[in-house]
């Protein structure tokens, strides 16, 4: 807006949060200038003044167009993306905004299509999040991206070390990190996602982090986290007490950790839950007497752990569960009567046990409609609608 003032032709400031710092302080430079007294006995701008005045003008008019049409560009147009032109550093996948906007069950791939290798000048196209499925170990190059510019990174079997990790500090907007089949990361690298904010989605299968304390604070500020996995790793029950902070959880996987049953007595933090497994550990009747304070609880894996007939009664109290895995427990037949309390029940899997054929014919009434494996591997069904409820979403909670 321009106004007279003291002789001179002065445009008035139009501050604007969007506005970079850099343009600020040339605009409010610029206005400084036009403020400034005029000389003693001029009431008018002179001849090379005013010429520059007008040039500025214009100069701040590009600035401001160039301003709003970047900052534009980012929120939904293309955008372009450069890797160092003599390294390959992996592939680039591409997922429209909003397409799985949390990430569901243990499947963080879900929805991502192959865009470009991760290598020169990529060209990011319009309303999608970027996945990153890295090829080698290096990840120093992630200083010279925003913390936003992914929205998945891939590390897996990368053979990281925790050094390595120092860059992941650098994405602190990433919603699903892959660490798995690491075996020499530690906890320590799990203080580099202390400011993680956003993630969601965490796989350290393979690894050697135990969840000690050094890594209480990363899990304190993983508030938006929804699945966990560490399978196959030193984890503990101290890890379980700092994930208890993450109260979002809905899947959690700690098959073949050094879990007990004393994480059992946390679980009741975990709300949320809705998947848990914990096939071979050395939790026993601790952990199923705890769960009925679990209302979201659909699918159990404690296949290969200490449970017996009398812990079956526990998951009775479970309006919710749908699918369990009993693989390689020290249940019998007369476990059988106790599952068929349990109404909603869609599948039982009971591989490697006690229970026979004979007893699964013989004792279940024709029209409950589950499936029981017997340890020959052969699926005995009470009906025909209990074989359809076997899906592929049962089997990945089976070990």
């Amino acid at each position: 807006m321009m106004q007279l003032r003291g002789g001179r032709q002065v445009t008035k400031k139009v501050s604007s949060a969007n506005e970079p710092p850099r343009l600020r302080k040339t605009l409010e430079g610029i206005v400084a200038w036009f403020n400034a007294p005029p000389a003693k006995g001029r009431r008018f701008l002179d001849g090379y003044e005013g010429a520059i005045a007008c040039a500025a003008m214009v100069l701040c008019s590009i600035a401001i167009y160039t301003a709003v049409a970047t900052s534009a560009g980012q929120a939904g147009g293309k955008r372009l993306i450069v890797f160092p032109i003599d390294r390959h550093y992996g592939q680039l996948y591409t997922r429209p905004v909003g397409v799985g906007k949390s990430f569901e069950g243990a499947d963080a791939n879900k929805g991502w299509r192959y865009l470009a290798e991760a290598q020169g000048r990529v060209e990011i196209p319009a309303n999608v999040e970027l996945m990153l499925r890295l090829r080698e170990r290096d990840l120093s190059f992630l200083k010279a991206f925003r913390n936003d510019t992914f929205a998945n990174l891939n590390c897996a079997n990368l053979g990281l070390r925790d050094e390595d990790a120092e860059y992941l500090r650098y994405a602190t907007q990433l919603r699903a990190l892959d660490l798995a089949e690491n075996p020499q990361l530690t906890d320590r690298c799990l203080a580099y996602l202390a400011e993680a904010e956003k993630l969601e989605w965490l796989s350290l299968d393979g690894t050697g982090v135990s969840g000690s304390s050094v890594s209480a604070n990363a899990f304190a500020s993983m508030e938006n986290l929804q699945y966990f996995s560490a399978n196959n790793s030193p984890f503990e029950d101290a890890g379980v007490a700092h994930l208890s902070e993450c109260t979002k959880l809905k899947m959690l996987q700690l098959e073949r950790t050094m879990v007990t049953d004393e994480s059992a007595r946390l679980l009741p933090l975990l709300v949320q839950i809705e998947a848990l497994s914990f096939a071979d550990t050395r939790v026993g009747r601790g952990l199923l007497s705890r769960l009925g304070s679990l209302p979201q609880l659909r699918y159990l894996n404690v296949g290969g752990t200490l449970m017996t007939d009398s812990d079956v009664r526990y998951l009775t109290l479970l309006p919710q569960i749908r699918f369990v895995n009993l693989d390689r427990t020290r249940i019998t037949n007369a476990a059988l009567p106790l599952l068929q309390c349990c109404m909603g029940m869609q599948s039982v899997s009971v591989n490697g046990t006690a229970i026979t054929p004979f007893a699964l014919t013989a004792r279940l009434p024709s029209d409950i409609p589950r499936i029981f494996r017997t340890r020959e591997g052969r699926a005995q069904s009470s009906s025909v609608k209990g074989e359809e409820g076997l899906t592929s979403e049962t089997a990945s909670i089976e070990s």
